[in-house]
């Protein structure tokens, strides 16, 4: 395969794209005339789409000119001042409709107006006919000039969109396509083009490709479509000089090729930088980076990676070194230069509580939340203290986040599953919650303190029966300051304590509710350090609920906890950890839950 073929047109030099661009040149001029002579002829159908896609227009006579913006203008030019889409439309309509079908009017239309102005003449003609003018198009043309015309009206990305797909189904891949366009697009374009595709097929076109393809070929094919490229403009020399002895080494320099060093770096990298690497490249080895890639892949792009077992020492190091936004980072290179999912690999290396945990590591924070929520809603019986522990400890912002992934990774409205899974004023608390409308003013109303304290004492320890509405308004709209006097009013009104008064009032999984809001607002940490202490105490480990608490502290207050927990129960959270944990697991474990100097 030629590197051109793998590397942004960016890559090649002037002289070589002119060399390109007079034999398709050729090809396309052969295909012309047998488009004139009525020959439909698949292999010049494909040139045809080829001279599409590179921006070529042919208008009566064969223009042929590559739209690169590194060399050279596109031939369409904006029709500027020009551009009137009501008299256009009125002019395409005319040519559709009228005795006989004037040709010259679509060309002159299509080919002298950008892709941009053409979806706003799209717009128009059907506002001011009623029609559409895609469906005209196809009614009055036919043959390969009607399907010029209709790649000519598509919006630039859903194009490229169907250029993938028309590559990918059928019988065969046309992998000379994939990897062109892929190659070819900046990080945006690439995003805006796996949108068009799920948009338009109602699929993923990382799936599709990864069906339709296999070994490192489909690694180079995913790492592409992370749009994950670096846009440095500036180079490290140092960087620079490094990625060229990889690939060296990688390459020519061993006994068979590690083809994931060539996939890491022709995937990852600017293009200023890997021209700057070609060219050292050349100083190291003597021979053109070009002629490397043939002697080291020809017909063995699908070679495999050269196992080495797995290191769980290091996906220690990494994972409880790192924070998640980072993580995620890693997440995403990893795929960028390796073609391969890193949640995959972990499934597919580890096995047990050590790969369950690193899987939660991997996950985006308010996605973990959520996944946590719905672990703790299905399935046999609900788990409500974890729904209330969550619930009761997150900020407006974090529950709407959590909300939208809940929908977005579930297609379920976590509100409606928990109003399913629950019922009675227990209910009612976690509605509340919900709705992620707490208070988050810092100032105090002292009269409003007074006046919540006396609410409460009247709705529950001053009446027959307690009317628990009142205890869900307040708990679960106020702000946390605002709670803390209250509470301390209280114990001026009840001479009881909150808490005690909430365990006379109520009971069940409310009490627990109320408490727990009560016990989080009252101090946060030791709060924590009881959940965890239940954790670890007692005859086993629950150990589903203690990855989760961990994995959810680590990186926010689980320092703070540490020491509550050191104070509470007088042996440090690490060592609970590690005296109840084993393996690599409990490895992992004792090293999130111990603090960095």
């Amino acid at each position: 395969m030629s590197i051109a073929l793998i590397l942004p047109p960016a890559f090649v030099e002037p002289l070589k794209i002119h060399t390109v661009s007079r034999v398709v040149y050729k090809n396309v001029t052969r295909a012309i005339n047998r488009i004139r002579l009525g020959i439909d002829d698949v292999r010049y159908r494909r040139i045809f789409d080829f001279v599409l896609y590179t921006r070529c227009i042919y208008v009566n006579a064969l223009v042929f000119v590559t739209e690169n913006q590194s060399f050279q203008k596109g031939t369409v030019k904006p029709a500027g001042g020009n551009h009137d889409p009501e008299s256009t439309s009125h002019r395409l309509h005319k040519a559709i409709q009228g005795l006989g079908t004037d040709e010259n009017a679509i060309i002159e239309v299509l080919a002298g107006h950008i892709n941009y102005e053409r979806q706003e003449i799209k717009k128009m003609y059907k506002t001011m006919f009623g029609q559409d003018l895609v469906e005209d198009i196809k009614g009055d043309l036919s043959g390969l000039f009607e399907k010029l015309c209709l790649y000519l009206l598509m919006p630039s990305r859903m194009f490229d969109a169907y250029c993938l797909r028309q590559a990918i189904e059928g019988l065969g891949t046309d992998e000379g396509r994939l990897i062109e366009i892929l190659c070819s697009k900046t990080n945006g374009e690439i995003q805006s083009i796996k949108e068009e595709y799920q948009k338009f097929y109602n699929r993923s076109l990382e799936d599709d490709v990864r069906k339709d393809t296999s070994g490192h070929f489909q690694h180079i094919l995913i790492s592409l479509l992370q749009a994950n490229r670096s846009e440095e403009q500036e180079m490290d020399d140092a960087k620079v000089q490094k990625d060229a002895k990889d690939l060296y080494e990688a390459g020519e320099n061993k006994i068979g090729t590690n083809t994931s060093v060539f996939n890491a770096i022709l995937a990852s990298r600017s293009p200023p930088h890997l021209k700057a690497v070609f060219e050292q490249y050349k100083n190291i080895s003597q021979m053109d980076i070009e002629g490397a890639i043939k002697d080291e892949t020809s017909g063995n792009l699908c070679k495999a990676f050269l196992a080495v077992g797995t290191d769980e020492n290091a996906i220690i190091e990494v994972l409880a070194g790192h924070i998640n936004y980072e993580r995620q980072e890693i997440k995403k290179m990893y795929k960028t230069m390796f073609g391969q999912d890193l949640v995959e690999d972990i499934k597919g290396d580890l096995s047990g509580l050590f790969e369950k945990l690193c899987l939660y590591l991997l996950m985006p924070s308010r996605m973990f939340d959520a996944y946590c929520l719905r672990q703790a809603i299905e399935g046999l019986g609900t788990d409500e203290g974890r729904l209330i522990e969550i619930l009761c400890s997150k900020t407006n912002g974090e529950i709407q986040s959590i909300k939208e992934e809940y929908q977005k990774f579930y297609n379920r409205s976590l509100e409606d599953d928990v109003r399913k899974d629950t019922s009675g004023h227990f209910q009612h608390i976690l509605i509340s919650l919900l709705q992620a409308n707490r208070s988050e003013e810092q100032e105090m109303d002292d009269a409003k303190v007074q006046k919540d304290a006396k609410d409460l004492y009247e709705a529950g320890e001053n009446k027959i029966g307690t009317n628990t509405s009142v205890f869900n308004a307040i708990l679960a709209s106020r702000s946390p300051p605002h709670l803390k006097a209250v509470f301390e009013q209280y114990k001026n009104i009840s001479q009881m304590d909150i808490e005690g008064a909430i365990k006379d009032e109520t009971s069940g999984n409310l009490c627990k509710a109320f408490l727990a809001v009560v016990r989080y607002i009252k101090d946060p940490m030791d709060y924590y350090a009881e959940c965890i202490n239940k954790c670890i105490k007692g005859i086993g480990t629950n150990d589903e609920r203690l990855m989760q608490l961990i994995v959810s502290r680590c990186e926010i207050d689980l320092k703070d906890i540490g020491e509550a927990y050191l104070k509470k129960y007088g042996e440090s959270l690490p060592l609970s950890i590690k005296g109840d944990t084993s393996g690599d697991y409990g490895k992992l474990l004792v090293k999130l839950a111990t603090p960095t100097e």
